[in-house]
């Protein structure tokens, strides 16, 4: 639950509007730690050649 509360935090400290994606990860005491908010999840497409496949969704 506090993982939660602290994505919440962080989304309105940038003042998400819409849905973000936050990164998560936990640490060797199972604590979780945010890291790169992404203000345009699934909004990436494929930059290179021979990747046209790998786009997100």
């Amino acid at each position: 639950m506090a993982m939660i509360d602290s994505c919440v935090s962080a989304a309105a400290l940038v003042n998400a509007r819409t849905a973000i994606r936050i990164d998560c990860r936990a640490d060797r005491h199972s604590l979780f730690k945010l890291f790169d908010p992404n203000m345009t999840p699934n909004m990436t497409g494929p930059g290179r050649l021979g990747r046209e496949d790998q786009d997100c969704l």
